[in-house]
């Protein structure tokens, strides 16, 4: 819980940064779910009353990378379909969504 308030509020502080009010959109529907993995298309079709275009939602996506909350994880070869870019949030914020304290995968 400490270390999701404290990235709430370090959002707060970087607000006049236009790419961070989006990651904070990003971190709080991250939140919601406790997604510990993610997709971009998942993020943008739930987010897409904000976010019109895949395109507006990759600032916010790059400044949390930037900040190490996610990290770009490598998409397997051989996936049906279009795939989509995914996401995997820091152990530190997601092993307090586990009951047991250990992050799923």
């Amino acid at each position: 819980a400490f270390l999701r308030e404290h990235a709430l509020r370090a959002f707060e502080v970087m607000a006049l940064d236009p790419a961070i009010g989006k990651a904070k959109k990003i971190f709080i529907w991250i939140q919601r779910n406790e997604s510990v993995v993610f997709t971009q298309r998942d993020c943008h079709h739930d987010l897409r009353h904000y976010f019109q275009k895949v395109e507006d939602l990759k600032p916010g996506i790059s400044a949390l990378v930037e900040r190490y909350i996610i990290r770009q994880v490598d998409t397997p070869e051989g996936e049906n379909g279009r795939p989509s870019i995914k996401y995997e949030v820091s152990p530190r914020i997601a092993k307090t969504w586990s009951r047991s304290g250990e992050v799923d995968k």
